[in-house]
């Protein structure tokens, strides 16, 4: 009944929405560490040899990805969409 009303939608929105700001405003949490950083670093530069433990293409597709969009989107907002490593754990 919530979602023909269009309400679900705008709940499961305000929810992320309130998610976010806690944790980037209240906790100041930052995603971009580790691999996210490694990635994004190897797809900057990639005449260089890439990382012996990350995958050889994720670089370049970034650095497609990033041209393609004239590099306007923040680095963890543009691997958060197309990394599967990153996608809530709900089934374990």
């Amino acid at each position: 009944m919530l979602a023909k009303k269009g309400i679900l939608p705008g709940i499961i929105i305000s929810a992320l929405l309130i998610s976010y700001l806690f944790l980037t405003v209240i906790v100041r949490f930052n995603v971009f560490v580790s691999d996210v950083s490694g990635y994004w670093n190897d797809s900057l530069n990639l005449i260089t040899p890439f990382h012996k433990n990350h995958v050889p293409l994720y670089p370049i597709i970034i650095s497609i990805v990033r041209f393609l969009t004239f590099n306007i989107f923040q680095p963890t907002l543009l691997i958060w969409t197309f990394d599967k490593h990153n996608e809530p754990c709900l089934k374990r």
